[in-house]
């Protein structure tokens, strides 16, 4: 009988997430309200901070932020080309200019060498990614930054639950942004949170997120007064209540997430390591609690002899699947035409968005799975 297939990611959702999201539904209040707010009560206790704000997804987390710090014509932001290109989108939309940095060939964090290149008079913020769990270097940032009005923006959409020298991921920076989609360490189905270290900025970006009347709708119809003022346009960018029942669980089950996750990453690391044409990326070399959202190998096309579509194929007629993180950005279309970047530009993140690929890496993953998925690369690999 054929194997079944193993799929790149899948949710872990038991019981708790499921009663909970009916309570919602039983209780006939399902779009932003009291499971909201007891989400980002729970997030605000963790990171110990007044306020955070739970929103649709990171993306829309790093729209109104951005929107908050004034990013627009005339303004450039720094972050690495390994990224998801809305990172990029959002600054583009705005009407500033995003300028893609190179990263270490080894860990794929950008490097701060880089941001020292790219900075100048027209640098508004640097939007470091903590790649696959792993925290980007924020103190290497800081000291090249120096007394410059640069905000340090944390993309930490890989790694919430992981630490920067012993505190929380986003504890040493202006802001730090998450995302909760299905395939992230902790879900919420879709959605995102912002923490903001400046409460101005947060009153400001929860305004923003409910159209900018700065009132959902539980508060207008449940809580207070239904009439309602525009302080400024904003967006429609809120997380339902349905989405924040699964959150309020998921959340607590974090740490044990990561646990479980960083557990196969490790028999990975150990499975992996004779095996030449394939590399796993390495590790850094300061203090940090790695979260392991993903799992991240790197291929020696020359030594396979063969693309990196080939080799997915390959695993897919397996039923293994695989994930790209990420494609080089500054390479894509769009950016490649309009800024005319050429494969010489940024040539790490040029080699490393044509050979990662990222492995099944979720907590009920068995053992069991791991063997066949490692005996698949040995056999594709040899």
């Amino acid at each position: 009988m054929k194997d079944k297939f193993i799929p790149f990611s899948r949710p872990t959702i038991n019981e708790e997430e499921i009663n909970e999201v009916v309570d919602s539904l039983v209780s006939g209040w399902i779009t932003t309200g009291p499971k909201v707010s007891r989400l980002e009560k729970l997030f605000s206790e963790r990171f110990g901070v007044k306020d955070s704000l739970a929103v649709s997804s990171g993306t829309a987390a790093w729209h109104i932020l951005a929107h908050c710090l004034d990013i627009g014509p005339g303004d450039e932001v720094i972050l690495p080309s390994i990224t998801w290109p809305s990172m990029a989108n959002v600054i583009e939309l705005l009407g500033a200019t995003p300028v893609f940095a190179d990263v270490d060939k080894n860990t794929v964090l950008m490097e701060p060498s880089e941001v020292e290149r790219l900075m100048n008079f027209k640098t508004k913020a640097i939007l470091p990614v903590h790649y696959a769990g792993a925290v980007a270097d924020i103190d290497a940032y800081k000291s090249i930054i120096g007394n410059r009005q640069i905000a340090i923006v944390e993309d930490a959409a890989h790694a919430i639950g992981s630490q920067y020298k012993g505190f929380e991921v986003g504890s040493h920076s202006d802001a730090v942004i998450f995302s909760f989609h299905p395939t992230k360490t902790m879900t919420t189905g879709e959605g995102g949170l912002l923490v903001c270290k400046d409460t101005n900025i947060m009153n400001r970006a929860r305004s923003l997120s409910l159209n900018g009347v700065g009132k959902s709708a539980w508060e207008r119809l449940s809580q207070s007064s239904a009439s309602y003022e525009l302080k400024e346009p904003g967006y429609k960018y809120n997380m339902l209540d349905m989405q924040a029942a699964l959150g309020i669980h998921q959340l607590k089950k974090l740490d044990l997430f990561i646990e479980l996750r960083t557990q196969l990453a490790e028999r990975y690391q150990m499975l992996l390591s004779e095996i030449t044409a394939i590399k796993s990326i390495g590790l850094v070399d300061y203090y940090i609690k790695h979260s392991w959202h993903i799992y991240v190998i790197k291929l020696d096309l020359n030594v396979l002899n063969m693309s990196r579509k080939t080799y997915i194929d390959k695993l897919k007629s397996q039923n293994i699947g695989v994930g790209v993180h990420f494609e080089a950005t500054h390479m894509l279309e769009y950016y490649r035409k309009k800024y005319r970047y050429t494969t010489e530009d940024l040539p790490n993140a040029v080699e490393l968005g044509s050979s990662l690929i990222s492995l099944p890496l979720y907590p009920s993953l068995t053992f069991e799975e791991q063997d066949r998925i490692v005996n698949a690369i040995r056999a594709i690999s040899e």
